[in-house]
C-alpha cells in the first residue's frame, strides 16, 4: 500500500523477526508504524474527519470522537459518548474488530494490524526510523509543553493582577446569596475586568502556587463558568 509509511531495513545488520525476544520487537515495530500512519487508520475505519486541527482529528456529528494527531500521544484517542478510549492498537480493536480493546486478544489485533498496514511478518524488523520519529513526537510535545506553560504563567499573572478583594463586592453577595455567610479564604477574589466581575476560584498546586482557576460569571449567565490557564489535578 504506496501511501502507507513504513520502514524497509538497510542490508547493515537488521534483526531478524524469529527468535527469542523477537515477540517484544515485532509488537514495538507494529504499534509505531500504525502510530506513524494514524491518519490512515482514522480515515480508513471511521471515514473523513468532521474536523481536522494540528491537535487532533474529531468525527461525529458534534466530534464526540478525538484522536491525538501531535505529539506523543499521537494515535492515543477518546470517545465523549461512549467514554470509550485508549491507544492506537486498541482502535484498531474496537473499530474494526468489535473488541473491548487490544487486551482482549492482543496477539490478532497485532496479525490485524499487520494486514491493515500492509506489514509482512516475514521482514527484517528494523526500528531504527521509527525509534527517531518518536523521539522526534516527544522533543516536539516537550516544546509545545513549555509554550503552553509559559502561556499559562502569563494568563494566571494577568488574573491575579485583576484580582480584588471579596469583601464589599457582587462575589460576596453572590456568596451569600447561597447561603455561604462565612466568607472564604484569600484564593477567591473577584475580577473586575471588563463588562463582566467573575467570582475567581484559584487552582493551587500542592506548593501553594497558583497554577490557575475558575471564573464565575456574576452578571452574564450565558457563560456562567470558564476554566483559564491549568486547572486538572489541582
Amino acid at each position: 500500500v504506496d501511501h502507507i509509511r513504513t520502514t524497509r531495513p538497510d542490508k547493515a545488520g537488521p534483526l531478524k523477526n524469529t527468535g527469542e525476544g523477537m515477540r517484544d520487537r515485532r509488537k514495538d515495530f507494529i504499534r509505531e508504524t500504525a502510530i506513524d500512519n494514524a491518519e490512515h487508520l482514522f480515515e480508513l475505519l471511521l471515514g473523513k474527519p468532521t474536523f481536522k486541527s494540528r491537535k487532533d482529528w474529531r468525527w461525529g456529528r458534534k466530534g464526540s470522537f478525538s484522536m491525538v494527531m501531535n505529539g506523543a500521544k499521537r494515535g492515543v484517542w477518546h470517545n465523549h459518548e461512549s467514554g470509550e478510549g485508549g491507544d492506537i492498537l486498541d482502535f484498531i480493536a474496537v473499530h474494526d474488530m468489535n473488541m473491548s480493546g487490544a487486551k482482549a486478544d492482543f496477539p490478532s489485533v497485532l496479525d490485524r494490524a499487520e494486514i491493515l498496514l500492509g506489514i509482512n511478518s516475514f521482514d527484517d524488523i528494523d526500528l531504527t526510523e521509527l525509534e527517531q520519529r518518536r523521539k522526534d513526537r516527544e522533543a516536539a510535545q516537550r516544546v509545545e509543553d513549555d509554550l503552553k506553560a509559559q502561556r499559562n504563567a502569563e494568563i494566571t499573572k494577568l488574573r491575579q493582577e485583576a484580582a480584588q478583594p471579596i469583601s464589599g463586592t457582587m462575589a460576596e453577595t453572590y456568596l451569600r446569596g447561597r447561603g455561604i455567610t462565612r466568607m472564604p479564604p484569600a484564593t477567591f477574589a473577584t475580577d473586575e475586568g471588563g463588562h463582566d466581575p467573575k467570582l475567581v476560584v484559584w487552582a493551587t498546586d500542592e506548593t501553594g502556587t497558583v497554577k490557575g482557576g475558575q471564573g464565575i460569571a456574576l452578571s452574564n449567565r450565558k457563560k456562567r463558568k470558564m476554566n483559564f490557564a491549568s486547572v486538572g489535578g489541582y
